[in-house]
């Protein structure tokens, strides 16, 4: 089956966007679909990653569990950044997933957006 795939990433002096989509001629039964991006440990330990409507999660200092937090039916996300924070707004509400990867190796901080 070939798949229609495009993308657009926009920005200027204080935000951006990127847009992507996924497109086949036909229905293609699927269990998740999901972008998945990593933070640097750096970025994250002991800043607030605020969910709308929800409780703020920490990331702490020392790694205590590997899902750090689910939140379901987002649609606005805001995480730590060095200069400031990142904005996600989302088109539709989705399930994220934070995920600390320091006790097995990986990159620190992983999010799934499912």
């Amino acid at each position: 089956m070939k798949f229609d795939f495009s993308a657009k990433l926009s920005k200027s002096a204080d935000a951006g966007s990127f847009t992507c989509k996924l497109e086949a001629p036909c229905p293609v039964p699927t269990q998740m679909l999901m972008l998945q991006f990593e933070l640097p440990e750096s970025e994250m330990v002991d800043k607030e990653i605020l969910f709308e409507g929800a409780e703020p999660v920490t990331l702490p200092e020392i790694s205590a569990n590997y899902r750090v937090t689910e939140r379901k039916q987002v649609r606005k996300l805001s995480l730590p950044l060095h200069d400031g924070r990142m904005e996600i707004i989302l088109s539709r509400p989705i399930d994220v997933a934070v995920n600390d990867n320091r006790n097995i190796g990986f990159c620190p901080v992983l999010y799934n957006i499912e």
